[in-house]
């Protein structure tokens, strides 16, 4: 019986921590930011893929953001594979800002202007998530 107890502990131990990597604490989700630009890179990968975007400021500048979005295996639930975004893609984002300022934000929805597909990247947020196709 301790060891079915000690066993159940360090399960829910296991789930916390993993629980905490993927928090959403280090962006604004309250106050969420929206994006339209030019995607430069699409970064397939795990932990986290990154959608590297090219956004105009109010000077007409380039500056370039990055949208973090989830790991492989979830976005792949979601419809996504590594060919959803290719350099050139225009896409509006929201989702919440790093509190620290960096150009950084942590994906909520979007839309691709060229199909209007509409992507959706956090589990954590109240958005539905998309279905394939939709």
């Amino acid at each position: 019986m301790r060891r079915l107890i000690l066993a159940l502990l360090l399960v829910g131990a296991g789930a916390s921590a993993t629980r905490a990597h993927h928090s959403t604490s280090m962006f604004d989700m309250a106050h969420p930011l929206t994006l339209t630009g030019t995607v430069a890179v699409f970064d397939w990968a795990n932990p986290h893929s990154y959608i590297r975007i090219d956004v105009k400021d109010d000077a007409g500048t380039l500056e370039r953001w990055d949208v973090e979005t989830h790991a492989i295996s979830l976005l792949s639930r979601k419809g996504w594979t590594r060919r959803s975004f290719a350099p050139g893609d225009v896409i509006t984002v929201t989702g919440g800002q790093l509190r620290d300022g960096k150009k950084t934000i942590r994906l909520l929805r979007g839309t691709k202007a060229a199909d209007g597909w509409k992507f959706y990247g956090d589990d954590f947020s109240t958005e539905k998530p998309a279905k394939p196709g939709a």
